[in-house]
This record gives structure tokens, C-alpha cells and sequence, in this order.
């Protein structure tokens, strides 16, 4: 007879399960990854080290670092964010220096990511790169380029965790000064509009 009523109840319980399992899944996911490692505003800047400034301003100071790095977590081991770079004012045809951030964590719990732009309705990758932590104590991550040079990163870059506000960015340099190579090339003299930001 409980046979017979555990038959019964099986259906209910195939619909239970099926209706958790994405919350399930997420659940283990979160915690093999530690995903929350990777989420948060980071700064190669020392000095900007949420440990060495203890907030007391109504607004956080703008973040000083060469690399800047914002990252939120979407769910499911995916990310998206922002970058900051000054290597890439100089190294790459952008128009801006703080373009966007796709990630996930890998099989291995490390994350990976790419730096991107939108282009013609199209995203464009520029770098690709790994995150991994540096220092667990002090909450550093190690951002290790995939390939260099690339355009984006200097190297391999220690970050901060910080609370400093992040860059709003600055005129790509090597953007413009294709635009005014262009412009010169078409027209034949150099355009105030196209002129290269000092």
C-alpha cells in the first residue's frame, strides 16, 4: 500500500523538483564559484583601497588608477561591467576609454572576460582576459591578459577593491588621431572638430 501511494505522490514531486531546480542550480553554482569574489568596483590604484579610506564624504572621491574595473553579477556565472583604461586611450582606435565588460566563471571557478564595444549594432571584442584572487585576505584580484600586447592592458595588473567613484572616462587619443589622419587624407588639411585632444 505506501508503494502504491508513493506512486501517487511521484508526479507532484517530479513537478517540485522541476520547478526549484534553476534555483537549485544556482544555489550550487554560487557556491563552487564564490561568485561574489569577482562582483564589486576595483582599482589599480593602491591608494584607492576601500581599507585605507573609510568613507566620510557624502559623494566618494573619482578613482585616480590607470585600470578601473566595475563588475555586477547577472546570475547564472555571468557578468557585465564597465573598464576604465589609460593603456587604451593610446594603444587603441576608441572613442571613449571606459567601454564595457562581459564575464563568466569558468568550470574551474575562474572568471573570464571580455573587454567589448558596441559598433554598428554589433558588439566588437578588443581584449579578453582572466580574473583570479590575489590576495583573499585583502580582496585583490590578479587581471592576467589573454594576449599582450592588445591594446587594453599594460600587462598584468594587480586591482583594489575600492569605493572610490569610477572614471566617467577620456577622448580616445589614437580615435582621433585616425580621425584626423582621415580627414587630412580626404580633404587635404586638418578639421578643428577632428583635431587631436591634447
Amino acid at each position: 500500500m505506501s508503494l502504491f501511494l508513493g506512486l501517487l505522490e511521484l508526479p507532484s514531486k517530479i513537478v517540485s523538483f522541476a520547478s526549484n531546480y534553476s534555483e537549485a542550480k544556482e544555489a550550487s553554482l554560487n557556491a563552487l564559484t564564490e561568485y561574489e569574489r569577482f562582483t564589486g568596483r576595483y582599482s589599480s590604484d593602491p591608494n584607492a583601497w576601500i581599507a585605507r579610506n573609510v568613507m566620510q564624504e557624502s559623494s566618494p572621491p573619482t578613482d585616480e588608477g590607470d585600470l578601473q574595473l566595475s563588475i555586477q553579477y547577472l546570475g547564472g556565472g555571468r557578468y557585465s561591467g564597465e573598464i576604465h583604461s589609460i593603456h587604451m586611450i593610446e594603444h587603441l582606435p576608441v572613442p571613449w576609454s571606459r567601454i564595457l565588460v562581459d564575464g563568466k566563471v569558468g568550470v574551474r571557478g575562474g572568471f573570464e572576460g571580455v573587454v567589448l564595444d558596441v559598433v554598428e549594432n554589433q558588439h566588437r571584442a578588443y581584449a579578453s582576459f582572466k580574473l583570479r584572487v590575489e590576495d583573499e585576505r585583502k580582496g585583490t584580484l590578479r587581471l592576467i591578459p589573454n594576449q599582450q600586447p592588445d591594446g587594453v592592458f599594460p600587462g598584468e595588473v594587480v586591482l583594489w577593491p575600492t569605493e572610490f567613484k569610477m572614471a566617467e572616462g577620456e577622448r580616445g587619443r589614437e580615435f582621433y588621431r585616425a580621425l584626423r589622419r582621415l580627414n587630412t587624407e580626404t580633404r587635404g588639411e586638418p578639421d578643428s572638430m577632428t583635431a587631436q585632444p591634447q
